[in-house]
């Protein structure tokens, strides 16, 4: 996708144009992207233009001789450099040098050029970290979008100086809060403006792209540079943990798992990459960001806000399986739960010696309540059933809406003779109670139990709730609002 200046408010675009202070492209760096454009480019005439920077040379040289590329010997010429690294990594390092060296560092009242400095090499430092998810050629590509994410910045605080500076003052140091900002006060943001920044100096496609969905994931096309865009995006959520780890590790998180796939280890790993690969990074930019006792101090609080947010999620999720499971009327289990349930309980009893008892509990003329008061009131009576119910039996006990006025009730450990105490004060207490206030309506319940024990062994969970199905049916053959046990099959 295309991104031209009719992305900009006009009256923004022109301040842009008519700025001459905007970040610019040093001349070494004007021609390692004529070089990058060319179809064919020699290791020669890259290494020709690094040269003409010796600054640029002494960067190149160190990264060439360090542990990732694994070289035998010591690298110390550039042309040398430039065939380990490849030209495309090679053209990529020494942009990221020269415009990391000569983009500006100043700053106004309340726009501070360590914060931006420190934000921007921890997200070229995480999208290296990030390129084995991606593709590993395009490491050093991934350094410098990271680099390159918040360029826009810079380009705001120059062209429209005085109003950026209300708007960062404002933000409070959030930088999601200062995207908001920028959005509503400016109709654009400064990922935006980096992406029309970036096609200004005519570099490559794919980093323009990346910088503008590099806030906003919804603006990543699906196209050859999906990826690269990904982790972008997922570099520049993690450089805020280092800047606000209690509040950005949820947020990186969640844009790692939701762009990347990445499981909460991995994440938690990469995390350990990036601060492990911040020395170097800053070394290599010539950036302070911190002593390592203030970044391991960071990361340390990183690890303990994932803790926390893995705990929430756990919890997250048991809820909604326990909402799966629930009757959503009544909120006791639901007959598909029982179906699962019942069979586990029975085999666990017949393996462990343990008496299992059922209890099916049927409230008596439901549909007379329904036809002359209305469902509202019949659904008043279930929920009060259920709550009575549940107050009687014990919280090891599973109590379930089998479907329209039935309940089961099955209780481990519990003989028929505990059984029939239990069904007894269960129909008791609904007995007891009145529910409802216009109409104020008396309720009862008949009641059917059965037992697998020792000395009644059935064959499985379906006979145990067919015997006590029967007995539900003989207490409602005998007059109802009664309780039938059975420990033998019928």
């Amino acid at each position: 996708m295309e991104q031209t200046k009719a992305d900009l408010p006009e009256s923004l675009h022109r301040h842009l144009k008519a700025c001459r202070t905007l970040p610019s492209i040093p001349a070494v760096a004007v021609r390692i992207l004529e070089l990058s454009r060319k179809e064919e480019t020699s290791v020669q005439e890259v290494a020709q233009a690094i040269s003409r920077d010796p600054a640029l040379v002494a960067k190149l040289l160190r990264v060439s001789n360090s542990a990732f590329y694994s070289v035998r010997h010591e690298i110390t010429t550039v042309n040398r450099a430039v065939a380990v690294l490849g030209i495309n990594t090679a053209l990529s390092l020494a942009l990221s040098f020269s415009l990391a060296k000569n983009m500006g560092k100043k700053g106004y009242k309340n726009f501070n050029p360590v914060a931006y400095w420190k934000r921007s090499a921890i997200a070229a430092a995480a999208g290296r970290a990030l390129a084995q998810l991606v593709h590993g050629s395009v490491r050093e590509e991934l350094f410098l979008s990271g680099l390159l994410q918040d360029v826009g910045m810079l380009a705001l605080n120059e062209a429209i100086p005085d109003g950026y500076d209300l708007l960062i003052a404002a933000a409070g140091g959030d930088h999601q809060k200062l995207v908001e900002l920028e959005r509503e006060k400016l109709g654009t943001d400064h990922a935006m403006v980096g992406a029309w920044l970036l096609e200004h100096w005519n570099l490559p496609g794919k980093y323009s792209a990346a910088v503008r969905a590099s806030h906003d994931s919804q603006a990543i096309s699906d196209d050859e540079n999906a990826g690269f865009c990904r982790a972008t995006a997922v570099a520049a959520g993690i450089a805020e943990v280092w800047v606000d780890p209690a509040r950005a590790t949820n947020f990186a998180w969640n844009l790692a798992t939701g762009l990347l796939g990445m499981s909460q280890e991995n994440f938690r790993n990469l995390l350990g990459c990036v601060a492990s690969a911040i020395p170097e990074v800053t070394v290599e930019l010539e950036v302070n960001i911190g002593n390592e006792e203030m970044l391991a101090h960071l990361l340390e609080q990183a690890h303990e806000a994932l803790v926390v947010l893995t705990m929430e999620a756990q919890q997250q999720v048991q809820q909604i399986r326990d909402l799966s499971r629930r009757d959503r009327l009544t909120a006791v289990y639901n007959r598909s739960y029982l179906d699962e349930e019942l069979p586990r309980q029975f085999e666990a009893a017949s393996l462990s010696g343990k008496p299992l008892s059922v209890l099916f509990i049927d409230i008596d003329y439901f549909k007379k309540v329904n036809d002359t008061h209305g469902h509202e009131a019949g659904d008043t009576v279930l929920v009060s059933t259920a709550g009575t119910i549940s107050t009687v039996v014990r919280r090891s006990d599973v109590i379930a809406r089998y479907g329209g006025e039935e309940f089961i009730c099955l209780m481990p450990d519990t003989d028929a003779c505990q059984a029939l105490t239990v069904g007894e004060m269960i129909r008791n207490s609904i007995e007891a109670q009145t529910v409802g206030d216009d109409p104020v309506l008396q309720v009862t319940v008949s009641i059917g139990g059965a037992t697998h024990s020792d000395s009644c062994r059935l064959d499985d969970a379906r006979q145990l709730l067919g015997e006590a199905d029967r007995c539900l049916y003989i207490a409602k053959a005998q007059g109802r609002n009664r309780m039938i046990m059975r420990e033998q099959p019928i």
